[in-house]
């Protein structure tokens, strides 16, 4: 395993692709902040640390698809270049090639944790929130949501790349799987008469809803007090993050069959 994991880390540390996809989620995540922050200000509104860390968070979520193709290129890749079936030929076992990719997903969201946290931080001090009476880690438990969103983005890419095992078709197929779901959901509500249940359950919903939209929640909760009588279902924080855990697990699972069933 030990000579996996440094192979793995040989072969992504070189990759000019690599680079390129972690460069865009940096980028996209820090101009997507300096957005937020620009909007904020616009308006007026004064971000302590204990409202920023969810604002940025679920701002720098929407970048998550970057990780989910890394790992994607990095697993089609190796299927069109037969280095999975020469590590099996090696003498590799195929669970161990499956532990690897995971491993290696798993250090990707670390990294986009890490990330993200030193750019809220960063964002919180030039912005001045740490004046407003709320230390810089008040609200940073939201981190650990948002590993879990992280990894679900990289668990649902890791099955497509086994699924489909070419780089163009999975990453068209990743892409587009984000809007059809919308669109399946919009359609089901409105065949539904406008019921929104349903389409909470899907996996994309799940991920993104990990960190919940502050906005979205005033929203809600507007609603709520506007129309008591109506019911108005929205997963719960800790509800979203249990079935996206559920998530993981069936994406992983599903993955691991795929690997040990299928050819290579």
């Amino acid at each position: 395993m030990k000579k996996l994991l440094r192979l793995e880390f040989i072969k992504y540390s070189r990759s000019t692709i690599f680079y390129i996809f972690i460069g865009l989620f940096m980028a996209l995540v820090v101009l997507s902040e300096i957005g937020s922050l620009y909007l904020a200000n616009k308006f007026g509104v004064k971000l302590g640390f204990s409202t920023l860390w969810p604002s940025l968070i679920n701002t720098a979520g929407q970048m998550n698809i970057f990780i989910g193709i890394i790992i994607m290129v990095s697993i089609t890749s190796e299927y069109q270049y037969r280095t999975i079936r020469q590590h099996v030929i090696d003498g590799l076992d195929k669970s161990d090639l499956f532990i690897a990719k995971y491993i290696y997903g798993i250090c990707l969201s670390l990294f986009a944790v890490v990330f993200v946290a030193i750019s809220v931080i960063i964002a919180g001090y030039i912005t001045g929130a740490s004046t407003t009476g709320s230390g810089p880690w008040d609200g940073s438990q939201l981190l650990g949501s948002y590993f879990v969103q992280v990894l679900g983005y990289v668990s649902m890419a890791i099955f497509f790349a086994f699924l489909l095992r070419t780089t163009a078709v999975g990453i068209i197929v990743y892409l587009f799987y984000m809007p059809l779901e919308s669109l399946l959901g919009s359609l089901i509500s409105y065949i539904s008469h406008n019921d929104t249940t349903i389409p909470q359950y899907f996996p994309k919903a799940i991920f993104s809803n990990i960190i919940q939209n502050p906005g979205v929640i005033k929203l809600a909760n507007a609603a709520k007090a506007a129309a008591p009588a109506k019911t108005i279902n929205i997963l719960s924080e800790q509800n979203t993050l249990i079935i996206g855990f559920v998530y993981i697990i069936l994406f992983a699972a599903g993955s691991y069959w795929l690997l040990k069933k299928r050819d290579l």
